[in-house]
């Protein structure tokens, strides 16, 4: 037994494999136990399993970079239906450093007090922030979640809901009394209290669907680690879409203006979406909303949407200003002569859209009292497969002509410099800066993860080349063929953070932990300006066992053939080893190059298994062909043939 010693209090460790063998051979499986020290039996109470041991060691751990805090800092808020759906990105969100829960909104409606749903639901945030919450993602539309209309002037009438706004920064700014004179309008200039510095970052998904959301967070993982290996070219440029009175506004026009904001390494199409040959022409030439769809597929990292719109639509030319005959945009996929957005190529090239139309935000606008037809063009885009937005920031009612272009440029001059936060923090420096604009401000939400940084440069590759000994997991960082140092590295189990590290100046790291057998384990690994890598774990009895083992080990080494073969992409390498040894299993292609370290190390006796990823050691897609793969020890040496079909 090996001795474990954490803050101060000494533990015997021992692994217990609940199977013995009868005369026959045959297994049985026993189902309680029974532990003697000496003559004494030792109650359950006094034993620890190895994840309780592995959270006292995480407690008392030296090299972590940084305490684990406890608290919370990313929240989503959702209901039943949706709550599994959101679990992925929960997950993924822990696995990449963010400490994630879920809160069912039927559960904080029971606990709270308030004027009404939307008052409750902004109080529980007050605690949520109290105990250090960072960032809330509200996961639903409004049949899911209570929403905030908000009114920005003095209300002396009933106001119809279509003259105001809903204000997702009401759940961001907790200090303001936004119905301060209690008549059930919020948000009056003079007669509310309100406070527009917010103390959380909101963002919201404006679904009711679990597809939409598993579509979305699918999408988002995608954007961050870009696992199908696309070009990222594509983030460095930007798309214009500008008509009728915001394209002849001063000598450059709202496009010409926004585009200023821009890096000069930016590629900006101002020429494609730009209505031609003046916003006020009866009969423009620009090409049509429909031809437009190949060109807005080719990709674009930023879509600027300066034009004319309401919750379905945004323009692309008019006749006149904003007269028929139209092309424009449109979420109704019965509308065939005009471009859909739901026809945009899936191809995993992700845009953050910003609009200044009127209503393009405005999801609620499918539902009572307006009852429109389809879905809005927000929800729309955000939920699509592998195309669409990443993000959008857009007005949930109305923009202006002479000011809306004045936010969206600031927001845009942010988000280049603030390269390393996320996109909502930005937006919430914009909204700072002119917060005169109350009827704007009010309006203007960020639809998407508050969390997701916008690309704004192309991020360089990142990928994690592991080895696995015991315990211990021997980490290399790389990027274009260089190690990479300062790199954060996270293990998590189950989707729930466990610890962070940094890899040396060398780009390497030791993880020495008590893995425990039939738990899936995951590394990620992150930098700014870099791509997301993670990598799965999962410790197995022969990679955790003495050669002394009792258990039937092989008798002889072996290298199986991979499986499967052909591949793509991925295929499994299986090989046996009768006694603890050091090995090197690597891959050439015919020329006899060498293409991927496998695995190198002290291997324990047994049966090991490596998953190909079809990658190369600097984390590039290999070609299709024919690869070698051979195992070398002290004692054997074996290469196979197999087959990589792209």
């Amino acid at each position: 037994m090996d001795k474990v010693t954490v803050d101060n209090v000494e533990y015997l460790k021992c692994m217990l494999f609940p199977v013995t063998l009868d005369v026959n051979g045959r297994a049985i499986f026993h189902n309680s136990t029974e532990f003697n020290f000496g003559d004494r039996i030792i109650d359950d109470n006094q034993l620890l399993t190895q994840s309780q041991i592995n959270e006292l060691q995480l407690n008392k751990k030296e090299s972590f970079n940084r305490s684990l805090s406890v608290s919370v800092q990313y929240l989503i808020v959702t209901n039943q239906y949706l709550e599994e759906s959101f679990a992925q990105l929960a997950s993924y969100k822990n696995e990449t450093g963010i400490t994630t829960a879920i809160k069912l909104i039927g559960e904080i409606l029971t606990q709270q007090t308030g004027r009404d749903d939307a008052e409750k639901l902004r109080e529980y945030l007050k605690e949520f922030y109290a105990e250090g919450g960072q960032y809330v993602l509200l996961g639903g539309d409004e049949t899911v979640l209570p929403i905030r209309y908000t009114y920005p002037n003095i209300a002396t009438t009933e106001i119809d809901l279509e003259n105001q706004q809903v204000c997702d920064l009401y759940f961001a700014d907790l200090t303001g009394d936004w119905n301060f004179d209690n008549d059930a309008v919020w948000g009056e200039k003079y007669t509310d209290s309100v406070d527009l510095t917010p103390e959380l970052f909101v963002g919201r998904l404006p679904f009711d669907e679990p597809i939409e959301v598993t579509q979305y967070i699918e999408k988002l993982i995608q954007y961050e680690t870009n696992r199908n290996q696309v070009d990222l070219s594509y983030l460095e440029k930007s798309f214009f879409f500008c008509s009728d009175q915001m394209r002849d506004y001063g000598s450059l026009g709202q496009h010409g203006l926004i585009a200023e904001a821009l890096p000069d390494y930016f590629i900006i199409d101002t020429i494609n979406g730009i209505e031609q040959s003046r916003g006020d022409d009866p009969n423009p030439t620009n090409q049509s909303s429909k031809s437009l769809e190949t060109v807005l597929s080719e990709g674009f990292g930023i879509v600027n949407i300066i034009a004319h719109g309401s919750s379905m639509t945004f323009e692309v030319r008019t006749s006149n200003y904003n007269e028929f005959p139209k092309s424009f945009f449109t979420t109704d996929t019965t509308m065939i002569t005009n471009g859909i957005v739901s026809n945009l190529e899936s191809n995993n090239r992700v845009s953050l859209y910003v609009s200044l139309g009127c209503d393009n935000g405005a999801f609620d606008k499918d539902q009572p009292p307006f009852n429109h037809l389809n879905p809005s063009i927000v929800e729309t885009l955000l939920s699509q497969k592998n195309s669409g937005a990443v993000g959008f920031v857009a007005n949930t009612r109305w923009g202006w002509v002479g000011s809306s272009h004045l936010l969206q440029k600031r927001f845009l001059e942010y988000l280049v410099t603030n390269v390393n936060q996320p996109a909502i923090v930005s937006l919430y420096q914009m909204k700072e800066d002119y917060y005169y604009y109350r009827d704007l401000i009010y309006g203007i939400n960020y639809f998407g993860d508050p969390t997701m940084v916008v690309y704004t440069k192309k991020p360089e590759p990142l990928a994690l080349d592991m080895q696995y000994n015991q315990n211990e997991i021997l980490l290399s960082t790389v990027s274009n063929n260089k190690l990479l140092d300062n790199t954060t590295i996270f293990l998590s189990a189950d989707g729930n953070l466990i610890a962070e590290y940094r890899t040396d100046e060398n780009g390497q790291l030791t993880i020495d932990y008590q893995f425990e057998l039939g738990t899936d384990y995951k590394i990620s690994a992150t930098k700014d300006g870099y791509t997301i890598d993670q990598k799965n774990y999962a410790p197995s009895i022969a990679t955790d066992i003495d050669d002394e083992t009792n258990l039937t080990l092989p008798t002889s080494y072996a290298l199986e053939q991979n499986y499967p073969n052909p591949f793509n992409p991925n295929t499994q390498i299986q090989l046996a080893l009768p006694q603890k040894t050091e090995l090197i299993l690597t891959l050439y292609n015919v020329l006899g190059q060498e293409v991927r370290i496998i695995a190198s190390g002290i291997y324990s006796a047994g049966i090991h298994t490596f998953n190909w990823d079809g990658k190369d050691n600097s984390g590039n897609n290999s070609a299709t062909g024919i690869y070698l793969y051979r195992l070398e020890t002290l004692e054997f040496v074996e290469q196979k043939k197999m087959v990589l079909l792209r």
